[in-house]
């Protein structure tokens, strides 16, 4: 068993040109590209072979992974990559480079992933990089999986590249759609922006993480309305999304934990008087590069992907006639019940997992008043963002709960324990306070009782499709 252990960077200039070696043409196909073990046949001249690949595991950062390779025939290549890979396949020239005692391999992609150029140097010791690397190298992309070839199969360059265009979405229906038509639009627009948000080309990467997560929230809610009309298919695609967005979430929710505590040090900073709690941010700072290092390791980016397209194919193909005002207006009025009931038995139980539960139900609101508002914008738009404020409120609610047990979890990764503390009397004492106004929102916005926003939405929504025609 050989093992590799890889560095790859983006080429930033044709420099190197200048020492390669004459290039030698891939055609590479993979047969699976799961993380744990990729199978690929790479085809190049008269040679062949059959390459598996297990993961990166834990050691060396994740750069060391164990590989077998096998001669095959070149006929039988070309036959498993032109019948049996996964298409498109990866087709790259390779140059070969020597500088600096170094030898590296240029892949110049070609096709779908035109424009990119990777360079790859093996090491021997541990995950070391090189001391002095050469000008042409550009940024180092080991940990990054859009950057492996396995990964390109699923989602080429060509599509996530620096300046490929975001997606235009609108998370409302429109005048000239019916409820069943705007159902599936609303899905495919904001299942591609996830897609797209994942896959851009840009930093930090919670970021695109945490807005991947949004439109897979927004997917979920908006097929929470039609459940019933649905069926499997509300079953499979909420269960779906559901565990794609939990593989997202530690990323995201690390960042969030070290914007919270940013937040509370600041707004209680007379409070904490010369106490600094740099220690608390540390380890939530540690934390987060952890999570953001295993994430890369997984592949987790890839796999979420990979999900998404595959569902995102068939919302086109649902049968969702039932769709239409009635059933609507009964899901609004439905959320807006549920949400009634959430709120007082958070407010009865105090326990967190209620204010929890709370959460969800208050962003589906928010998200439920945001698809219908063009019926009634000086209106709707109001309790629109008396919903969101309110979703917001609650989910530094629980942000509040995780930090408190992320922190009492391994104290010792922390800080001292007068510091911890400290720390988290502030916690409590804020989350006392956003219970507070979590309370009065809620008095206001679900003042009224479920058959009345039923009977507005059908009213506001008729007279909308008048006024438009």
């Amino acid at each position: 068993m050989a093992q590799e252990n890889e560095h790859k960077y983006l080429v930033q200039s044709v420099a190197w040109r200048k020492q390669a070696r004459r290039g030698e043409h891939y055609r590479q196909g993979y047969l699976s590209t799961e993380p744990e073990r990729s199978v690929r046949v790479r085809v190049s001249g008269n040679k062949a072979v059959l390459t598996i690949k297990g993961s990166g595991g834990s050691d060396h950062n994740g750069l060391q992974r164990a590989e077998f390779e096998y001669p095959i025939p070149v006929e039988d290549g070309n036959q498993i990559l032109d019948h049996l890979c996964r298409q498109p396949l990866i087709e790259k020239t390779r140059f070969r480079v020597s500088q600096n005692g170094n030898n590296w391999e240029v892949d110049k992609f070609e096709k779908e992933n035109d424009g990119l150029m990777i360079a790859e140097l093996e090491t021997s010791k541990g995950n070391n990089s090189p001391a002095h690397l050469p000008s042409w190298i550009g940024e180092e992309v080991s940990y990054d999986d859009r950057y492996e070839n396995a990964n390109l199969v699923e989602h080429p360059y060509s599509e996530w590249h620096p300046g490929s265009e975001k997606p235009d979405t609108k998370y409302h229906w429109k005048a000239g759609e019916s409820v069943a038509e705007g159902l599936k639009r609303i899905i495919a627009e904001q299942l591609h922006l996830a897609i797209w948000e994942l896959s851009a080309d840009r930093s930090p990467m919670d970021h695109g993480v945490h807005e991947a997560r949004k439109c897979l929230k927004k997917s979920r809610s908006v097929m929470r309305l039609f459940q019933n009309i649905l069926g499997k298919e509300y079953e499979q695609g909420n269960a779906a999304l559901r565990d794609a967005g939990r593989k997202l979430s530690p990323v995201r929710d690390s960042q969030a934990l070290i914007e919270m505590f940013d937040e509370l040090n600041d707004k209680y900073r007379d409070d904490l008087g010369d106490r600094s709690l740099i220690s608390i941010r540390d380890g939530l700072v540690k934390r987060k590069k952890s999570l953001a290092r295993e994430f890369q390791q997984k592949r987790t980016r890839g796999v979420v992907l990979k999900t998404l397209r595959l569902f995102a194919r068939g919302v086109g193909q649902w049968s969702v006639d039932e769709a239409d005002l009635p059933a609507l207006s009964k899901s609004l009025a439905r959320t807006i019940r549920r949400n009634q009931q959430a709120c007082r038995t958070a407010y009865a139980e105090s326990r967190p997992e209620s204010f929890h539960e709370w959460r969800k139900r208050a962003k589906d609101l928010r998200y439920h008043l945001n698809l219908v508002s063009k019926a009634w914008p000086e209106v709707l738009d109001g309790f629109e963002a008396a919903a969101k404020n309110l979703e917001s409120k609650l989910g530094d609610d629980h942000n509040l709960v995780v930090m408190r047990g992320t922190i009492l979890e391994k104290p010792a990764a922390f800080g001292n324990e007068e510091d911890i503390t400290a720390f988290l009397k502030i916690v409590d004492d804020h989350q006392k306070k956003l219970r507070s106004a979590c309370r009065t929102l809620a008095d206001r916005l679900y003042s009224e009782a479920p058959k009345f926003w039923r009977r507005r939405l059908e009213l506001c929504w008729t007279a909308w499709k008048v006024e438009h025609g």
